[in-house]
């Protein structure tokens, strides 16, 4: 329906991707081919967040990974390994807040799920290998931490990621763009947001893929993409890009945004006063329905220009 694809514009804007070397689909849609060799036998890491009464927001390795705000609970999977790029340790939290309207989490609850499998044998090998849970229990079954009355509540996991693609570290050795110039970063970053808003209204699918191109390359080699996976994104973001129902909202001036980082510094984006994407799709049907279309930053070395890599 015309709602339900609405509503998936977001999801499908973080968890897929495509590769390089131009081709083109029978609908006359261009994809990347990667013609470099894949080792299937790598490591596919994903997480399924489950929720209850409240908003949140998940984080991997200080990345926004996921964003709920509309709706009172659900159940979503997607996965880590275009986040989290090498084997060793690494951190999810999360963030709960209360439902718009609500002043207390009352009975909010969010469970995560960690998900494993090598790419070439999901069927048969599939291991959730950790659960968390933000509400704690004792020997006696009684939850232990309380936070119905608390207008705010985070939590942790940690888990050891091991059999990852490694070779593109994404922005893990990029500049610290947190000790740039702030001002002379902010003018930049909004010049950049402008070309993808203008990329967006023309609904020019191949200006958006060469745009994005850093960004596509580091999700294809993290996740060991075949094809099929590539053209599966392809329409993701072309049903983005041509969403029936939707209406992309216009830039914010500049002094109307503000800079948001992470990953300790090395990526950067622009929100809006609402602390809200500044890339907005709003719906026809309900004007309060807002999608929020998130690019992440980065500079590969202090010669380069800033490029979407998240």
């Amino acid at each position: 329906t015309i709602m339900k694809s609405f509503l998936s514009i977001f999801f499908l804007c973080v968890s897929y991707t495509y590769c390089i070397g131009q081709t083109k689909n029978s609908n006359n849609m261009t994809y990347y081919k990667n013609n470099e060799p894949r080792d299937y036998s790598k490591m596919i890491y994903s997480l399924s967040v489950n929720s209850m009464d409240c908003e949140f927001v998940v984080k991997v390795d200080d990345v926004l990974a996921f964003k709920q705000e509309q709706g009172s609970g659900g159940s979503t999977t997607f996965k880590l390994n275009q986040f989290i790029l090498n084997n060793g340790e690494h951190t999810v939290e999360v963030e709960m807040y209360p439902l718009h309207g609500k002043h207390v989490l009352g009975d909010a609850e969010v469970i995560l799920t960690f998900h494993r499998y090598p790419k070439n044998d999901m069927a048969n090998s599939y291991d959730s290998f950790k659960t968390v849970k933000s509400y704690i229990l004792n020997e006696a079954g009684e939850v232990i931490n309380d936070i119905s009355n608390m207008k705010r509540y985070s939590f942790s996991a940690t888990f050891q990621a091991t059999g990852l693609p490694i070779g593109n570290m994404g922005w893990k050795n990029s500049v610290t763009l947190q000790k740039e110039n702030q001002a002379k970063l902010h003018k930049e970053l909004y010049n950049e947001y402008r070309k993808i808003h203008a990329i967006l209204k023309n609904k020019d699918l191949d200006a958006f893929l060469e745009l994005t191109r850093p960004r596509e390359e580091l999700i294809d080699f993290t996740n060991c993409f075949r094809d099929i996976d590539r053209k599966a994104r392809l329409n993701g973001i072309n049903n983005m890009i041509n969403a029936k129902g939707a209406i992309l909202s216009e830039l914010p001036e500049i002094h109307e945004t503000h800079m948001l980082f992470e990953a300790n510094g090395k990526l950067v984006t622009l929100l809006d006063n609402n602390n809200r994407a500044i890339i907005q799709f709003v719906s026809e049907q309900n004007n309060s329905m807002k999608n929020q279309i998130l690019f992440k930053f980065y500079r590969k070395d202090n010669n380069s220009m800033l490029e979407v890599i998240n």
